[in-house]
């Protein structure tokens, strides 16, 4: 599959067998139908190429890049097609909002130039409360592409949780959203805070393109922390390595493919949705789902219908 031969529509169907959420026959006949579709339409308009996705594996060892970064050898080769669909964005308010590679990358760049005048190197910490939006995909890429370490933190965060955060992490910068001001507020002496909603009008007046810091694979990345169920949470640093690798597990576990489009409903802070929302289907070639309501079944059934959802991620709680 990886000799750069374009495939047939059952080829392709054949190759990405189906292992996502089912509800029952019908249903799991409907989504079966929906991958079909997807295959077909990629190959017919000429975008799917089975050497598309560059493997982690190569004769059973490791294939790992010396250098190597997300936002540009992945987003940005995606965004060559300035039509090629990254997500589709469910808000609060019930309007469906598809978003491009394109505008995914230009909007990393902006924020990229954000981080930088407020003095963010590579290296720096930024600590990141943001609900699973748009913005909090571009903040995340950007943290990357300035090789900056990207500290995802859950937006209810109390300002003693924040404070112990931003001692551990010794955070350079917090970007929240404006659910997280107030707490943020409280913390006597913390580093500065940028707000997402009144940085945006902002940011869109900047140029759209910035420089890459070429990170290698042992350069850090994020710090995810744990549930802390065991002995309290702790930060665990992943490297640039990792999300590389994070591929590997899309396409085995997930069984992304470039016909795909997943919904991952793990909180924004968590290491499920960076591997599973951010890093993973995206280095497969497939689109995201983001949609983040507290759980009610009858909805997310109705939401699978209707954001085309073919992989469903989600704990065994739901």
């Amino acid at each position: 599959m990886c000799d750069g031969a374009r495939l047939d529509v059952d080829a392709a169907f054949e190759a990405f067998s189906f292992r996502a959420f089912r509800v029952d026959n019908g249903e799991a006949v409907k989504l079966l139908t929906r991958r079909r579709k997807r295959v077909a339409a990629l190959i017919g308009n000429g975008s799917y190429d089975a050497a598309a996705v560059v493997p982690a594996l190569a004769e059973g060892r490791w294939a790992v890049p010396d250098r190597f970064n997300f936002t540009r050898d992945v987003v940005e080769v995606l965004a060559r097609d300035p039509k090629r669909r990254a997500l589709t964005y469910l808000g609060k308010d019930g309007v469906i909002e598809p978003r491009s590679f394109f505008l995914i990358a230009e909007g990393a760049a902006r924020w990229a130039t954000v981080l930088r005048e407020n003095g963010v190197e590579p290296g720096d910490r930024i600590l990141v409360l943001a609900g699973k939006t748009p913005d909090w995909l571009e903040v995340m890429l950007a943290a990357l592409k300035v090789g900056a370490v990207g500290v995802p933190c859950p937006e209810t965060m109390s300002a003693s949780a924040l404070g112990i955060r931003i001692s551990v992490s010794q955070a350079k910068l917090v970007v929240a959203g404006e659910a997280s001001r107030d707490e943020i507020a409280r913390i006597a002496e913390g580093p500065t805070a940028v707000y997402i909603e009144e940085t945006r009008a902002r940011a869109s007046s900047l140029p759209d393109e910035a420089p890459t810091h070429d990170t290698g694979v042992r350069d850090p990345a994020f710090i995810l922390t744990t549930s802390g169920a065991a002995s309290g949470p702790r930060g665990v640093v992943h490297t640039h390595g990792a999300t590389f690798a994070a591929r590997l597990a899309a396409e085995h576990w997930l069984d992304a493919g470039p016909h795909d489009a997943v919904w991952c409903t793990a909180d924004a802070s968590s290491g499920a949705a960076i591997w599973n929302a951010l890093l993973g289907p995206w280095s497969r070639g497939a689109e995201i789902v983001l949609h983040q309501e507290p759980f009610d079944p009858l909805e997310r059934l109705q939401c699978i219908r209707r954001l085309d959802t073919t992989v469903l991620c989600q704990t065994p709680g739901e």
